[in-house]
């Protein structure tokens, strides 16, 4: 028989409320899961893409290419982050029943360290405007984006919100919310760092070109995503920093009305 402090320390033996549940470290879901997810976010976003370009050349071909780029952007936008937050919510909540906020390390995270995140990804953002400088880029390299950006305030604002405060929760919860933390049950913090790094920065490639200082500081930003992922054991740290490092890119526009040639 059992003794009465044994009894006394089980959850809910005296009347008391069940301690709450302690999210894993190590989540169930396997590394191929994870990419599973990552690779339907990209061919939602391929896939979308194609869709629309084709049905609006066929219906207006005579659409210049930022009305194209009006249309088809955010459409493709939100309906591959709708496709990959359905396949998320899949993977935890019904396939392996868990809470869905706790399981991606998402619970209530104090507001300085999230503010101190938000900042350094300002900082490292800061740091690729260095690098650019230093490396320009060459005079016949224009950033995809940079039609979207001329097309108006209302297109900014629209591309703002989607870069600041959408982007980084889905793409956080995908590779360091699913992916990162699947990997690092498995190997240690530098293999999954930079593994889950190479597949954010290969996401990425369409914005940055054949430009490499740019993509170089998209593949330290994912660095310091998985660090501040693991070291914190939040996921808010990390969409934090993603989201004051897209915040900074938008600074030449909010200055200069436009993004620098």
């Amino acid at each position: 028989m059992s003794s009465p402090e044994s009894e006394t320390a089980r959850p809910g033996f005296s009347g008391e409320a069940p301690a709450p549940e302690i999210p894993p470290r190590f989540p169930p879901w396997r590394i191929r899961d994870g990419l599973a997810v990552v690779a339907i976010f990209a061919l939602a976003q391929v896939g979308v893409s194609l869709g629309l370009g084709v049905t609006i050349r066929t219906m207006f071909p005579a659409t210049e290419l930022v009305d194209r780029l009006w249309i088809g952007l955010p459409v493709t936008l939100a309906a591959s982050h709708l496709v990959a937050w359905l396949a998320i919510y899949f993977l935890v909540a019904r396939r392996h029943a868990m809470a869905f906020f706790p399981a991606l390390r998402m619970e209530k995270y104090p507001g300085r360290p999230v503010a101190r995140s938000f900042f350094g990804g300002m900082a490292t953002q800061l740091g690729v405007v260095v690098l650019a400088v230093l490396f320009p880029p060459p005079e016949d390299f224009r950033p995809p984006l940079e039609e979207f950006f001329r097309a108006g305030a209302l297109a900014v604002a629209t591309l703002f919100v989607i870069a600041v405060m959408l982007a980084p929760l889905l793409e956080e919860a995908i590779f360091r919310g699913l992916l990162f933390p699947a990997l690092r049950a498995r190997y240690g913090f530098v293999a999954s760092a930079l593994t889950v790094t190479v597949l954010f920065a290969a996401l990425h490639a369409t914005q940055t070109g054949s430009y490499w200082p740019a993509l170089a500081g998209i593949a330290l930003c994912g660095y310091f995503l998985a660090f501040l992922r693991d070291r914190s054991g939040s996921l808010w740290a990390s969409v934090a920093f993603h989201a004051g490092f897209n915040f900074t890119a938008f600074i030449p526009v909010f200055v200069l009305g436009s993004i620098p040639a």
